[in-house]
């Protein structure tokens, strides 16, 4: 597809000297307890490996860290994964003649198991490369720069990374976080002061082509040319939009380029099912019941968030309490987040309510943030609760602004 795109017209041999195409994945996470070994490997094997198989051409393969989400015990089924994950790629990147890049992620998740695989460095029939630091590396004609997630020691070190001129590399890959990421909190990652924040506008300035990292599991976009690949599946709530991995089409004559999706369609749907407290206190526990039963079967949902508000009251407290039971040993509600309110924190919020009415009314209260009253448009209009911390993110992307 990619080929075609970029082909017109002409012979097809200037144009594949020309052209490189690449495959990105990242944030696999395997060991994540949202997922079992099986479920894992046969998301890995549906929806990445069998399709980068039937792919024409492939010039390189990029996994752009936290490959594994916490320590693999080496008899683990979990292992397994890992190991035959690492193998089918490599036997891929074989038959294709493509490079592998392997560039080390968070340390609490990759956990030095990149070590376990780096007897494929041995094999005189694959290039292959393990980046533990930053790296310049010489693959298929282009000059590709390799940034992990690494600790920062002192300012002379952070300005050595920059010290390359403008426009000297034809892509940049990497794992953590950016300027633009660097507060984004996410429920799988636990971010490290120490570690280094890459400065975007250095990295636009070195880089002619596409900016690929791994790290947040958002679909982002920023100024243009970063990317954030997105975790390969779905393994947390706030994160509902589509999974997978990128591949892209690199022309090394006008460093034109083509970045898209593909989207992993058997990734796991989390979802939130959210009850505000005056909804709560005025229902029936079997209505309540009823009501997240059908929500789970009308949205086809894989886990689910019950994120209730309630009053502190004996009869409330009950239902609380029936829920926790009711769906304490269910496989699909993985998360309950009861939130308990002061009889007098509802009235305030009640009355604020009663002031707005139904109109809009609170899109013109200047006490409100604008995501604030984002969330509780979509909510009201389409019916989905979607946190605070996503709007945050979605709305500094370029995937909804487009920046200079």
């Amino acid at each position: 597809m990619f080929l075609i795109i970029i082909m017109g017209e002409g012979s097809y041999m200037s144009y594949r000297d020309k052209i490189r195409i690449g495959v990105h994945s990242g944030d696999i996470h395997i060991g994540v307890r949202a997922i079992t070994a099986d479920e894992m490997k046969y998301q890995l094997y549906e929806q990445f490996i069998k399709p980068i198989s039937k792919m024409m051409f492939i010039d390189f393969i990029t996994l752009n860290g936290d490959i594994s989400d916490c320590p693999l015990s080496f008899n683990s089924k979990m292992a397994e994964v890992y190991l035959w994950l690492f193998d089918s790629i490599v036997n891929i990147a074989k038959q294709k003649n493509a490079a592998v890049i392997v560039i080390e992620g968070t340390k609490s998740h990759d956990c030095d198991h990149l070590n376990n695989v780096k007897f494929y460095e041995n094999d005189k029939d694959l290039e292959i490369y393990f980046v533990h630091e930053p790296t310049e590396l010489e693959v298929k004609g282009m000059k590709i720069y390799c940034l992990p997630d690494i600790y920062i020691k002192s300012d002379k070190e952070e300005k050595e990374i920059y010290k390359y001129p403008d426009k000297y590399f034809d892509y940049i890959l990497g794992h953590g976080s950016v300027t633009e990421t660097q507060f984004v909190k996410q429920e799988t990652e636990h971010s490290i002061s120490k570690n280094i924040v890459y400065d975007s506008k250095e990295l636009l300035r070195m880089s002619k082509g596409p900016i690929l990292f791994g790290h947040i599991h958002q679909n982002l976009r920023y100024r243009g040319r970063i990317y954030y690949i997105n975790s390969f599946t779905r393994f947390a709530h706030a994160e509902e939009e589509p999974k997978g991995f990128m591949v892209t089409a690199y022309d090394r004559e006008t460093s034109k380029y083509i970045a898209e999706r593909v989207e992993n369609k058997l990734a796991f749907k989390f979802n939130t099912f959210f009850m505000k407290h005056n909804e709560f206190e005025n229902t029936d526990i079997e209505d309540i019941v009823k009501k997240i039963d059908k929500f789970i079967e009308k949205n086809n949902v894989d886990r689910l968030c019950l994120d209730i508000q309630y009053t502190n009251t004996q009869a409330n407290i009950a239902k609380i309490q029936i829920l926790r039971s009711h769906y304490g040993k269910s496989k699909i509600v993985n998360k309950m987040k009861f939130k308990s309110i002061s009889v007098k924190e509802a009235e305030i919020i009640e009355q604020a309510e009663q002031k707005q009415g139904n109109s809009k009314d609170y899109l013109r209260d200047k006490s409100l943030r604008f995501d604030e009253k984002l969330q509780r448009f979509i909510q009201e209009e389409y019916g989905e609760f979607i946190p605070i911390e996503k709007l945050q993110i979605l709305l500094m992307s370029d995937e909804l602004l487009s920046r200079d």
